[in-house]
Protein backbone atom coordinates (compact mmCIF):
# COMPACT_ATOMS: atom_id res chain seq x y z
CA UNK A 1 0.00 0.00 0.00
CA UNK A 2 2.68 2.13 0.91
CA UNK A 3 5.74 2.74 -1.45
CA UNK A 4 8.88 4.59 -0.74
CA UNK A 5 8.27 6.76 -3.84
CA UNK A 6 5.29 8.47 -2.18
CA UNK A 7 8.19 9.24 0.83
CA UNK A 8 10.41 11.17 -1.84
CA UNK A 9 12.02 14.49 -0.85
CA UNK A 10 10.41 17.05 0.07
CA UNK A 11 6.85 14.87 0.31
CA UNK A 12 3.69 15.40 2.16
CA UNK A 13 1.83 12.19 2.53
CA UNK A 14 -1.68 12.17 3.43
CA UNK A 15 -3.16 8.23 5.04
CA UNK A 16 -6.17 6.89 4.83
CA UNK A 17 -8.66 8.62 7.09
CA UNK A 18 -9.38 5.89 9.48
CA UNK A 19 -7.58 3.44 7.44
CA UNK A 20 -6.16 -0.39 8.05
CA UNK A 21 -3.13 -1.14 6.39
CA UNK A 22 -1.87 -4.15 6.30
CA UNK A 23 2.10 -3.62 5.44
CA UNK A 24 4.71 -5.74 3.55
CA UNK A 25 7.74 -3.89 2.99
CA UNK A 26 9.86 -1.54 5.46
CA UNK A 27 10.30 1.75 4.00
CA UNK A 28 13.50 2.71 3.50
CA UNK A 29 14.11 6.08 2.76
CA UNK A 30 16.94 8.24 2.26
CA UNK A 31 15.92 11.88 3.19
CA UNK A 32 17.61 15.11 2.21
CA UNK A 33 14.73 17.43 2.47
CA UNK A 34 11.79 17.72 4.78
CA UNK A 35 8.84 15.52 4.87
CA UNK A 36 5.34 15.25 6.80
CA UNK A 37 3.17 12.04 7.53
CA UNK A 38 -0.51 12.90 8.83
CA UNK A 39 -1.58 9.28 9.55
CA UNK A 40 -5.27 10.75 10.24
CA UNK A 41 -5.72 8.11 12.70
CA UNK A 42 -4.79 4.97 10.58
CA UNK A 43 -3.58 1.86 11.65
CA UNK A 44 -0.75 0.25 10.75
CA UNK A 45 0.22 -3.86 10.83
CA UNK A 46 3.40 -4.34 10.48
CA UNK A 47 5.46 -7.73 11.38
CA UNK A 48 8.79 -5.89 11.95
CA UNK A 49 10.03 -2.03 10.90
CA UNK A 50 7.59 0.24 9.63
CA UNK A 51 9.65 3.43 8.52
CA UNK A 52 13.34 4.12 8.28
CA UNK A 53 14.00 7.68 7.78
CA UNK A 54 18.01 8.13 7.04
CA UNK A 55 19.69 11.15 6.11
CA UNK A 56 22.98 10.28 3.88
CA UNK A 57 25.38 10.67 6.01
CA UNK A 58 29.38 12.22 4.90
CA UNK A 59 32.63 11.87 6.95
CA UNK A 60 34.59 14.55 7.48
CA UNK A 61 38.47 13.81 9.12
CA UNK A 62 38.81 15.44 12.43
CA UNK A 63 42.23 17.74 12.23
CA UNK A 64 43.01 18.47 15.75
CA UNK A 65 41.78 17.16 18.91
CA UNK A 66 38.47 18.69 20.80
CA UNK A 67 38.66 19.33 24.16
CA UNK A 68 35.89 19.01 27.26
CA UNK A 69 33.50 21.68 26.77
CA UNK A 70 35.30 23.49 23.12
CA UNK A 71 32.06 24.58 20.92
CA UNK A 72 34.00 24.64 18.06
CA UNK A 73 35.72 21.67 15.70
CA UNK A 74 38.18 21.81 12.88
CA UNK A 75 38.33 19.24 10.02
CA UNK A 76 40.69 18.86 7.41
CA UNK A 77 37.33 20.20 4.44
CA UNK A 78 34.19 21.64 6.16
CA UNK A 79 33.57 23.43 2.51
CA UNK A 80 30.12 21.28 2.78
CA UNK A 81 28.74 22.38 5.89
CA UNK A 82 26.31 24.73 6.66
CA UNK A 83 24.60 26.03 9.75
CA UNK A 84 21.67 24.11 10.89
CA UNK A 85 23.57 20.72 9.81
CA UNK A 86 24.06 18.09 12.28
CA UNK A 87 27.53 16.87 13.27
CA UNK A 88 28.46 13.80 15.36
CA UNK A 89 31.96 12.72 17.03
CA UNK A 90 32.19 9.15 17.62
CA UNK A 91 35.44 7.31 19.09
CA UNK A 92 35.65 4.31 17.33
CA UNK A 93 38.83 3.35 19.53
CA UNK A 94 37.76 0.59 21.65
CA UNK A 95 41.03 0.58 23.70
CA UNK A 96 40.91 4.77 24.33
CA UNK A 97 37.27 5.82 23.23
CA UNK A 98 35.48 4.31 26.17
CA UNK A 99 34.59 7.00 28.95
CA UNK A 100 32.99 4.88 30.98
CA UNK A 101 33.74 0.76 31.92
CA UNK A 102 30.02 -0.04 33.10
CA UNK A 103 27.89 0.29 29.75
CA UNK A 104 31.32 0.42 27.83
CA UNK A 105 29.53 2.68 25.04
CA UNK A 106 31.70 4.73 22.94
CA UNK A 107 32.25 7.94 23.02
CA UNK A 108 29.44 10.38 20.77
CA UNK A 109 28.80 13.87 20.88
CA UNK A 110 25.99 15.36 18.41
CA UNK A 111 25.65 18.96 17.72
CA UNK A 112 24.13 21.47 15.67
CA UNK A 113 26.07 23.48 13.60
CA UNK A 114 25.72 27.66 14.30
CA UNK A 115 28.34 28.79 12.08
CA UNK A 116 31.37 27.56 9.73
CA UNK A 117 34.54 29.89 9.74
CA UNK A 118 37.14 28.27 7.06
CA UNK A 119 37.70 24.62 8.36
CA UNK A 120 36.20 25.39 12.30
CA UNK A 121 32.55 24.32 13.05
CA UNK A 122 30.79 26.47 15.79
CA UNK A 123 28.42 24.51 17.62
CA UNK A 124 25.11 25.21 19.37
CA UNK A 125 26.59 23.69 22.67
CA UNK A 126 29.69 22.53 24.46
CA UNK A 127 31.42 19.20 23.82
CA UNK A 128 30.73 16.37 26.42
CA UNK A 129 33.48 14.48 25.96
CA UNK A 130 36.76 15.18 24.72
CA UNK A 131 38.50 13.43 21.87
CA UNK A 132 42.14 12.63 20.77
CA UNK A 133 43.11 12.62 16.90
CA UNK A 134 45.95 10.30 17.59
CA UNK A 135 44.13 7.56 19.71
CA UNK A 136 40.60 7.82 19.34
CA UNK A 137 39.89 6.92 16.07
CA UNK A 138 37.41 9.81 15.46
CA UNK A 139 34.49 9.39 12.84
CA UNK A 140 32.89 13.01 12.18
CA UNK A 141 29.55 12.47 10.58
CA UNK A 142 27.80 14.79 8.98
CA UNK A 143 24.09 15.37 8.44
CA UNK A 144 21.91 17.88 7.00
CA UNK A 145 19.47 17.69 9.12
CA UNK A 146 15.90 17.25 7.20
CA UNK A 147 12.78 17.77 8.86
CA UNK A 148 10.60 14.88 9.43
CA UNK A 149 6.78 15.32 11.21
CA UNK A 150 4.19 12.28 11.67
CA UNK A 151 1.10 12.48 13.64
CA UNK A 152 -1.66 10.78 14.23
CA UNK A 153 -0.46 7.59 13.27
CA UNK A 154 -1.54 4.07 15.05
CA UNK A 155 0.85 1.04 14.47
CA UNK A 156 -0.91 -2.51 15.81
CA UNK A 157 -0.25 -6.22 15.41
CA UNK A 158 3.55 -5.59 15.42
CA UNK A 159 5.65 -8.76 16.32
CA UNK A 160 8.94 -8.09 17.56
CA UNK A 161 10.60 -11.32 16.01
CA UNK A 162 14.20 -10.30 15.40
CA UNK A 163 16.94 -7.80 17.02
CA UNK A 164 18.04 -4.67 16.48
CA UNK A 165 17.33 -1.23 15.77
CA UNK A 166 15.73 -2.41 12.18
CA UNK A 167 13.15 -3.54 14.48
CA UNK A 168 11.90 -0.39 15.16
CA UNK A 169 8.41 0.81 13.98
CA UNK A 170 9.82 3.98 13.53
CA UNK A 171 13.63 4.27 13.16
CA UNK A 172 15.10 7.66 12.41
CA UNK A 173 18.82 9.35 12.02
CA UNK A 174 20.29 12.83 11.62
CA UNK A 175 17.13 14.61 11.76
CA UNK A 176 15.08 17.33 13.33
CA UNK A 177 11.07 17.28 14.03
CA UNK A 178 8.59 16.46 15.85
CA UNK A 179 6.39 12.57 16.01
CA UNK A 180 2.42 13.79 17.89
CA UNK A 181 -0.06 11.00 19.07
CA UNK A 182 1.09 8.29 17.74
CA UNK A 183 0.45 5.06 19.68
CA UNK A 184 2.38 1.43 19.52
CA UNK A 185 0.67 -1.92 20.40
CA UNK A 186 3.20 -4.66 20.22
CA UNK A 187 4.06 -8.56 21.30
CA UNK A 188 6.22 -7.76 24.06
CA UNK A 189 9.96 -10.05 24.25
CA UNK A 190 13.52 -8.01 23.84
CA UNK A 191 14.10 -6.04 20.85
CA UNK A 192 11.02 -4.17 19.59
CA UNK A 193 11.80 -0.55 19.80
CA UNK A 194 8.40 1.63 18.70
CA UNK A 195 10.52 4.43 18.43
CA UNK A 196 14.51 4.61 17.73
CA UNK A 197 16.45 7.96 17.36
CA UNK A 198 19.86 8.13 16.67
CA UNK A 199 21.92 11.50 15.97
CA UNK A 200 19.22 13.74 16.13
CA UNK A 201 18.78 17.63 17.32
CA UNK A 202 15.93 19.41 18.34
CA UNK A 203 13.01 16.55 18.07
CA UNK A 204 9.41 16.42 20.26
CA UNK A 205 8.02 13.42 20.86
CA UNK A 206 4.63 13.87 22.28
CA UNK A 207 1.12 12.63 23.52
CA UNK A 208 2.64 8.53 22.66
CA UNK A 209 1.32 5.57 23.72
CA UNK A 210 3.28 2.51 23.89
CA UNK A 211 1.56 -0.72 24.93
CA UNK A 212 3.46 -4.13 25.26
CA UNK A 213 7.28 -3.34 24.26
CA UNK A 214 10.33 -3.86 25.26
CA UNK A 215 11.83 0.06 24.74
CA UNK A 216 8.90 2.49 23.75
CA UNK A 217 11.14 5.42 23.00
CA UNK A 218 14.94 4.30 22.62
CA UNK A 219 17.52 7.64 22.24
CA UNK A 220 20.92 7.68 21.15
CA UNK A 221 23.60 10.05 20.52
CA UNK A 222 20.91 12.40 20.22
CA UNK A 223 20.71 16.35 21.85
CA UNK A 224 18.02 18.40 22.96
CA UNK A 225 15.04 16.16 22.65
CA UNK A 226 11.81 16.74 24.53
CA UNK A 227 9.61 13.61 25.54
CA UNK A 228 6.05 15.13 26.82
CA UNK A 229 2.72 13.32 27.78
CA UNK A 230 3.84 9.69 27.21
CA UNK A 231 1.49 6.75 28.36
CA UNK A 232 2.95 3.26 28.86
CA UNK A 233 0.87 0.34 29.48
CA UNK A 234 0.84 -3.61 30.10
CA UNK A 235 4.51 -4.60 29.92
CA UNK A 236 6.64 -2.10 28.24
CA UNK A 237 10.20 -3.05 29.79
CA UNK A 238 11.23 0.74 29.67
CA UNK A 239 9.07 3.70 28.47
CA UNK A 240 11.73 6.16 28.05
CA UNK A 241 15.62 5.10 27.20
CA UNK A 242 18.37 7.83 27.05
CA UNK A 243 21.36 6.54 26.05
CA UNK A 244 24.68 6.37 24.06
CA UNK A 245 26.13 9.91 25.12
CA UNK A 246 22.92 11.69 24.63
CA UNK A 247 22.46 14.75 26.33
CA UNK A 248 19.93 17.90 27.18
CA UNK A 249 17.14 15.30 27.08
CA UNK A 250 14.42 16.70 29.08
CA UNK A 251 11.50 14.06 29.88
CA UNK A 252 8.19 15.93 31.27
CA UNK A 253 4.82 14.23 32.00
CA UNK A 254 4.68 10.49 31.69
CA UNK A 255 1.91 8.50 33.23
CA UNK A 256 2.16 4.21 33.96
CA UNK A 257 0.55 1.17 34.66
CA UNK A 258 1.73 -2.25 34.33
CA UNK A 259 4.83 -1.56 33.57
CA UNK A 260 8.57 -2.42 34.54
CA UNK A 261 9.89 0.79 34.29
CA UNK A 262 9.50 4.35 33.31
CA UNK A 263 12.98 5.41 32.49
CA UNK A 264 15.94 3.30 32.00
CA UNK A 265 18.83 5.70 31.53
CA UNK A 266 21.63 4.43 30.12
CA UNK A 267 25.04 6.73 30.24
CA UNK A 268 23.96 10.16 29.43
CA UNK A 269 23.96 13.75 30.23
CA UNK A 270 21.72 16.74 31.49
CA UNK A 271 18.52 14.80 31.34
CA UNK A 272 16.12 16.39 32.99
CA UNK A 273 12.81 14.46 34.65
CA UNK A 274 9.52 16.49 35.74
Amino acid sequence: VIAATQLGYGSVVEMPVNGDIRMGTQVVQSVTKDIIINGNNCAINKDRGAFQFNCPTATLVLAADVAYKSTTITVSDASTVSPGDIITLYGTSTANARPEAGWNYQAFDTRKVMKVVGNVIHFDGEANLLYIVATDEVLVWHFVAPKVYIENLHFAGVDDAGTGSGDACIRIQGCTGRFNRLSFYGDRSSSLRPIDMLGCVDFVVEDCRFERGHYGRSIEYSRNILVKNIVGVNYVAHVVVPASWSSDITIDGMVLNNCDAGIDSHPCIRVTYR
